[in-house]
């Protein structure tokens, strides 16, 4: 006896709402390829649903779901809401049914290119509209597919452009990109020891306003005049080197670099430094003498560094924010410098000093706007007890703001100390010298008590 098919409940919905349904869904980024499964008319809303097209990766592996078969029997494969071609005829598929919608292009192809395999016409790109790309792997010999998609397609809506190694800027692709990525906004590239930095045209510098550097070589950015970020931690810059540059829009900078070559660099609207040290030899390196820096619109300040002795040097009147590690946990100056803020205005401070020496009740005093404070370490840099002396012993407070102090690295449980923190916490409480609203301790075998 033959059975009749049933319709499900979900079956019965009109294909416009199915479709809403899919498009919340990859707006939300969860992977709606699952739901695709349920049964055959949600796979035929999925097909024809362009939105869940917009995210293409061209690449050699196809050790990933396999979804259904495009007309000519290629299969499809998607890692969540990312559809994987590896071959011409899928990308062919892909494209057409992301119709005219923004793509976002992963190309990161490994083996020996083989132009048969990838065959794709012109017509097929025609309707590509590329929103980001994302280019890695050996290219070598992958012109005629790379040109296809960055020519014959749209980059008017293009962003963003990563680019993995220096070969894949191939001067067509700059002088595309120079001529219609008129919306190109971040770009991240690859800069070779040997080679350099890959040739870019003259449009990109003036347009370009988020520049990642990676790989180990230099790369000069004299010329790019409208960046409002720069991250640099492949590389060691500034050097003795670096021409004196300023970055008249520069709001947030990440390097990786010896902080003593700062003055090669006038930032005057910086917002935002991110700084890992990276010593060098140079002569700085034996200079006593630091010379100041202003940065006026700095409002948070990051580093892990030797020593603190420049962060002195720095002129911070907006700073709000501050963290910092010291790693050199063996002194190796005979005054390695206490910490002393040029920074009237900072509120959170997090701090991890390696050195006993380099915070103490000195530090403390330059921080009287401080609301928030936390310590990372309770080893030599200076016991709980210590701090807690330094902050509280004395009948003028040295940060009469503090609301919040946090002890992050473990330790066991101490019941005198125990008790010092809830005399504190009581004083604070019946006390109107300070506003202190609770202590927060990591204890190694208790966990984190918060005494409020």
């Amino acid at each position: 006896m033959e059975t009749m098919y049933t319709p499900s409940p979900i079956e019965r919905l009109p294909i416009e709402i199915l479709r809403h349904i899919f498009n919340l869904f990859v707006i939300i980024d969860n992977s709606p390829w699952w739901l695709t499964l349920v049964n055959r008319h949600w796979r035929a809303v999925a097909l024809d649903s362009c939105i869940l097209w917009t995210k293409i990766a061209i690449q050699d592996d196809d050790f990933f779901t396999e979804l259904w078969r495009t007309p000519n029997c290629e299969s499809v494969y998607s890692i969540g809401a990312l559809t994987v071609c590896c071959n011409g005829p899928q990308l062919k598929d892909a494209l057409s049914r992301a119709g005219r919608a923004p793509v976002k292009l992963y190309v990161a192809l490994y083996d020996p290119f083989d132009s048969d395999l990838w065959a794709l016409s012109a017509k097929s790109c025609y309707d590509l509209r590329i929103e980001s790309a994302s280019m890695s792997g050996n290219l070598q010999g992958t012109d005629s597919l790379i040109s296809k998609l960055f020519t014959v397609s749209s980059l008017a809506n293009m962003k963003c452009l990563t680019l993995h190694h220096s070969q894949t800027m191939s001067p067509l692709l700059s002088r595309r990109l120079d001529e219609c990525a008129v919306k190109l906004r971040r770009l991240e590239i690859w800069v070779d020891f040997w080679g350099g930095a890959p040739r870019v045209d003259e449009g990109l510098p003036s347009r370009v306003e988020n520049l990642v550097l990676t790989g180990p070589g230099s790369f000069n950015i004299v010329s790019w005049t409208h960046l409002v970020s720069l991250e640099v931690m492949a590389t060691t810059w500034p050097d003795c080197g670096t021409p004196m540059i300023e970055l008249t829009q520069l709001k947030r900078l990440k390097i990786r670099g010896n902080p003593r070559h700062l003055h090669h660099l006038r930032l005057p609207v910086l917002h935002s430094l991110i700084l890992v040290e990276k010593s060098s030899n140079c002569a700085h390196m034996r200079e006593t003498c630091i010379p100041t820096i202003c940065l006026p619109k700095l409002y948070t300040l990051e580093t892990v560094t030797q020593h603190v002795k420049w962060i002195n040097a720095l002129e911070m009147p907006s700073l709000h924010n501050l963290e910092i590690i010291t790693f050199q946990k063996v002194r190796t100056e005979s005054n390695p410098g206490i910490l002393k803020l040029s920074a009237p205005q900072v509120n959170r401070v997090k701090v991890d000093v390696a050195i006993p020496e380099e915070f103490g009740s000195e530090t403390l005093a330059t921080m009287a706007s401080v609301q928030h404070l936390r310590f990372e370490s309770c080893g030599p840099a200076g016991p709980w007890e210590n701090i807690l002396e330094m902050l509280f012993a004395d009948r003028v407070l040295p940060c009469p703001h503090l609301r919040s102090l946090e002890f992050g690295t473990s330790r066991r449980h101490d019941s005198a100390l125990d008790d010092r923190i809830r005399e504190i916490i009581r004083i604070a409480k019946t006390s109107s010298r300070f506003p202190l609203e609770y202590i927060d301790v990591d204890w190694d075998d208790a966990g984190v008590i918060r005494y409020a």
